[in-house]
């Protein structure tokens, strides 16, 4: 199929085109505040009435003392192990890059059907419960330095959280182009979650919990086509799961992965018509009581996304 030069269409505004959609999707909806009032009330009514009940046969005081000081030692061994892993970053940093498959193995320089987009034009954490510190753009090394924290009781909703990073190609063609895409996501960091003590509550309602896993994501969102996301890969790259209980409980674990995401969806696109790619690292969280930390910012932590690739198939 022979090239030409491509249809004059102006380069879209990339973070102006994110930041409208996002501000447009529906939120979570959860207990207003007077309701959120009305229970903590009933649950300190019933804890007032179980500590009373408990008084004529132990010691609740001493019952309390026990369980905030396996809670403190708990935290101190959950931080501890985030030390540990921060330390072990760099190496886990190495082994990463030696696992890489390089770009040009996966499309040839030669080749006509294939471009490989290696720069974002831009990143954001969504929605502002993440915090991206530290960031670069550029051929072949976007990163970025993210941090998640995130406190939740029994009347929270199950919600979510990602860093994304976003590229676009354009057809170069002046006929339509049926392509395929595919991308790369690299992840070294570590995740904790602690779920809280509820101490002699434990023994009659359901002990804290938190669950949370974490997901690479591709998305796609042809832009002749209004408010359409497409998520074309998703691969799950990680877990924590967090009981506790009476005493409180504590989950972590170290992710350093390199994920390919090789979408399964094909576009045609118009001559001159733009695709934009999102990759997205994507935290979901449900949280009884507890709280959640994502750290791919200290020591050698980061989440990178080198590249794009698109092949035309028709």
């Amino acid at each position: 199929m022979p090239k030409s030069k491509p249809t004059r269409i102006e380069r879209p505004d990339v973070k102006a085109l994110v930041t409208r959609a996002e501000r447009a999707k529906p939120r979570h909806v959860g207990l207003s505040p007077r309701e959120r009032a009305a229970e903590a009330k009933r649950r300190a009514a019933d804890e007032k009435l179980l500590r009373a009940s408990l008084a004529k046969s132990m010691d609740v005081a001493a019952l309390e003392r026990l369980a905030r000081e396996r809670e403190k030692s708990d935290l101190e061994r959950a931080d501890a192990a985030h030390q540990r892993a921060i330390a072990a970053s760099a190496e886990r940093a190495k082994w990463l890059a030696m696992q890489s498959v390089p770009i040009d193995v996966l499309a040839p320089a030669d080749g006509d059907d294939q471009t490989i987009v290696d720069t974002a034009l831009f990143m954001r954490a969504w929605p502002n419960t993440g915090a991206l510190h530290d960031f670069n753009t550029g051929p072949g090394d976007n990163f970025g330095k993210y941090r998640l924290e995130v406190d939740g009781d029994i009347l929270d909703t199950p919600d979510e959280a990602r860093l994304s990073f976003y590229a676009l190609w354009q057809n170069p063609r002046d006929v339509p182009v049926t392509v395929r895409t595919s991308t790369r996501m690299d992840v070294n960091a570590h995740v904790a979650a602690h779920a809280d003590a509820r101490f002699f509550m434990g023994w009659i309602v359901a002990g804290a919990s938190v669950d949370a896993t974490l997901r690479a994501r591709f998305t796609v969102s042809p832009l002749w086509e209004a408010n359409t996301q497409l998520v074309v890969a998703e691969t799950p790259i990680g877990s924590v799961a967090a009981r506790g209980g009476s005493l409180g409980g504590d989950d972590d674990t170290t992710i350093f992965t390199s994920v390919s995401l090789d979408g399964a969806i094909t576009f045609t696109v118009p001559p001159g018509r733009f695709l934009m790619f999102e990759t997205s690292l994507v935290t979901g969280w449900k949280i009884d009581s507890g709280s959640l930390r994502v750290d791919a910012e200290n020591g050698a932590f980061r989440v990178d996304v080198p590249f794009w690739i698109v092949t035309i198939v028709a």
